[in-house]
């Protein structure tokens, strides 16, 4: 496996970062892969802004020594600090990448990124796509927005500290070891995201009523959804414009039927509508009458199903049966680009959504 990596990612070709970044400094596609040898730090009259498209890959150890360790994890993992602006610009089909120079699932490599005493005007994140972080996102009293982001095989994917009162809309947090969202003294804005078989929690809350967790999805998560969250969070209440049952913030728990996934898979072989694949026919003669028969049927000006175009590129897009479709909030706010109502989850919503004041502050 190794020695795929290297010639997906030829050692010469790559970018190297280190350091401190003591002037603007903008990562961009033409010289992406770029590779972090050791911890970034971005000082407060500084900024880093990093492309839409553009693969960061994080290297093992401390390759040099110009910026100042935190505590334990920090001085034995390599991590991104930043005091200063910092902008992620990815782009639907385009996402920023953040991940190990050496990927291994299920294997911490690296420490994440540190953000502390950020705001909307300083620090903007979207379609980022972040894996293999002790903490992908740290954050602590900060008030910005981070949207269309994927958080997987990271021990916590956002870990909010101190009134760290992000606004977290349209993600997927799936396959993280410890929880997708972790909140201690925080009043985050979770609207529209995807907890998807964490391996212990979807969130971890710490009771503070001041969380706001509304049209999410939860499913698989092996210990617990949603521990500790305020009450009602998962009490099964109402139902929505679908005749889903939510809880009283039209919070769903079900399988959002990912195109490709096993629950969409068998769905899709019930499908009535689809033909049978030629090499599943047995009786070739009853499957002509049902040609014909069929094409009789949309003769007689029977209305016809509408062919599904799913939303977005790359993973967890959601197939033709699931829920999740149109289910999000009917703000404005939250529509798709083409108008409708939001999708939940990763390829829902507007995709410039961080650069506006978030709906619910």
């Amino acid at each position: 496996m190794k020695f795929l990596l290297l010639l997906i990612y030829p050692l010469w070709s790559m970018t190297e970062l280190c350091g401190v970044i003591k002037i603007p400094t903008s990562l961009i596609l033409s010289k992406s892969p770029y590779k972090v040898t050791g911890d970034l730090y971005i000082p407060v009259n500084s900024r880093l802004t990093i492309e839409a498209g553009v693969e960061v890959l994080i290297d093992q150890g401390e390759k040099c020594n110009e910026v100042n360790q935190i505590d334990w994890n920090d001085s034995q993992m390599v991590s991104i600090k930043v005091d200063g602006a910092f902008f992620i610009e990815g782009r639907a089909g385009k996402p920023v990448i953040i991940k190990p120079l050496h990927n291994s699932v299920q294997q911490v490599l690296w420490d994440g990124i540190r953000m502390r005493d950020r705001n909307r005007l300083t620090t903007q994140i979207q379609h980022l796509h972040i894996s293999g972080a002790h903490r992908a996102i740290y954050a602590k009293r900060s008030k910005f927005s981070i949207s269309n982001s994927l958080f997987s095989h990271n021990s916590t994917g956002i870990y909010l500290d101190l009134n760290a009162n992000l606004n977290i809309s349209n993600s997927v947090f799936s396959q993280n070891l410890n929880a997708g969202i972790f909140q201690n003294k925080a009043a985050p804005n979770l609207v529209s995201n995807i907890f998807y078989e964490n391996y212990n929690y979807g969130i971890w809350s710490d009771s503070r009523s001041a969380i706001r967790i509304q049209h999410n999805v939860f499913w698989e998560n092996k210990e617990e959804d949603c521990y500790h969250c305020p009450a009602k969070v998962g009490f099964l209440s109402q139902v929505n414009h679908r005749e889903d049952s939510t809880d009283f913030k039209n919070n769903l728990f079900l399988d959002p039927l990912f195109i490709g996934s096993k629950g969409a898979d068998e769905l899709r072989k019930k499908d009535l509508s689809i033909a049978t694949p030629d090499s599943l026919i047995v009786d070739t003669t009853l499957a002509r009458k049902e040609q014909v028969a069929r094409k009789k049927t949309n003769n007689l000006g029977m209305k016809k199903e509408s062919i599904f175009n799913p939303r977005g590129q790359g993973e967890f897009r959601l197939s033709k049966y699931s829920s999740l479709t149109h289910t999000g909030p009917e703000e404005e706010f939250f529509k798709n680009e083409d108008g409708s109502r939001n999708d939940i989850g990763l390829h829902g919503g507007k995709h410039n959504l961080v650069k506006l004041r978030f709906i619910y502050d």
